[in-house]
Parts: structure tokens; C-alpha cells; sequence
């Protein structure tokens, strides 16, 4: 579908003027994906309403459209959607109160967990986001055993992860108490492309420095 220059885009939408994880919505940033990618036929199928499926483990997708690869999260008061070339995986979390130490000793991985203790836990979502962008990224859902693998090392939160680059810092202009983590294949020179409000025809932010 794409070109080898696509760019990986985010959509970023408030909840409050559209409803998430609808399949409407879904369909509406794909459109808006296919428009500024430039390609037509890709956006005439959309157009015509193509069939949009779940996997074995939830994760929507186009049957008629096998290379336009997306990824939905919500929390708070926002939601957002990524598009890109290659699989992505996308989660966004608001800083909700938890027992934090709980959680993590129950879900979390060795490491990450001393990681967090050291930290005092205060990166505990940017962990979390993590975990769950690479699930999703993978497809194989949270079932598969969030203790299985590690987002951090040594050196802190990893930035790739068997051959997935983990991006956990960028330009997306969220409120603080907002972490948000992506994970995406292909090459190592991935640029987000935009950040777009949809309804509001505000650019939130542009990064080509990943």
C-alpha cells in the first residue's frame, strides 16, 4: 500500500467529540492515513466501506488491505491511533491512582519491578504503556503473560526490544499526567509524521528526530 517514504502518522482526537474504539472512527482515520499518503486506491476501497475484522485476539484490521497496519488506545480524555507501513503497536494511559508496588511485584517482569522500586515508582506508566504497546504490537493480547519479557535494562527503559523499536518520548503535547508508548517494525529512521485533533484542523506537534 505504502510507499517506502510513508510516514508513520498519530491521530489524536478528545473522547468527549468522538466516541473511541468505534469502528467509525477507525475507518475515518484510515481515510485520513490513505489521503496524505497519497494513495487512491487504498482510499476508494475505504471509501466503499471494506470489511473491518478482528484477529483471533481482538486487533482490528482490513482483510482487503493486509500492508495498512494500525493501532488504537484510549485513557482519559483522549484518544489515538497510529498508522504506519509496517505493525504498530500503540497504548496511552493517564496517571490514574493505583497501588503501583502491587501491581508491578504481580504483572510486571523481575527487572522491571526492581526497576520501579528504585524509581520510587514514579515511571510506572511509562512502563505499563510500554507493555502494552509491545502486546499489541505482537497481537498476542495480554494473555500471553506480561512477566514474560522486560521493557527495561540496565539502563533504564529499552528502546528496542527483539528487534521492535520502543518509542516512549515524543512531541504529541499531552498533558504530563499522560504517558503514552509506541512500537513499531521497519527501519530504524521511523518519523511520526504528524499529530492531528480530529474535527479541530489543529496540528498538535511534529517530530522527525525518533
Amino acid at each position: 500500500m505504502h510507499s517506502e517514504g510513508s510516514p508513520l502518522e498519530l491521530y489524536l482526537w478528545y473522547l468527549s467529540d468522538y466516541p473511541v474504539a468505534s469502528e467509525e472512527m477507525i475507518r475515518r482515520c484510515a481515510r485520513m492515513y490513505a489521503e496524505n499518503a497519497g494513495v487512491d486506491e487504498a482510499l476508494a476501497l475505504l471509501k466503499q466501506g471494506i470489511a473491518l475484522d478482528r484477529g483471533e485476539k481482538g486487533k482490528p484490521y482490513f482483510p482487503s488491505l493486509p500492508s495498512l497496519h494500525f493501532s488504537l488506545s484510549h485513557s482519559g480524555q483522549y484518544g489515538v491511533c497510529a498508522f504506519y507501513r509496517q505493525p504498530v503497536g500503540l497504548d496511552l494511559q493517564i496517571h490514574r491512582e493505583c497501588n503501583r508496588e502491587a501491581i508491578a511485584r504481580r504483572f510486571f517482569h523481575l527487572n522491571e519491578y526492581q526497576y520501579l522500586k528504585e524509581k520510587d515508582y514514579i515511571p510506572f506508566f511509562d512502563v505499563w504503556t510500554a507493555k502494552e504497546s509491545y502486546v499489541k504490537y505482537s497481537g498476542a493480547g495480554i494473555a500471553a503473560g506480561l512477566r514474560t519479557f522486560s521493557v527495561v535494562d540496565g539502563h533504564g527503559l529499552r528502546n528496542n526490544l527483539d528487534g521492535v523499536r520502543l518509542i516512549h518520548h515524543f512531541n504529541s503535547k499531552l498533558p504530563d499526567n499522560y504517558s503514552m508508548c509506541l512500537c513499531v517494525g521497519g527501519a530504524a529512521d521511523t518519523e511520526i509524521g504528524s499529530y492531528s485533533i480530529l474535527g479541530i484542523g489543529h496540528t498538535f506537534g511534529r517530530s522527525k528526530e525518533m
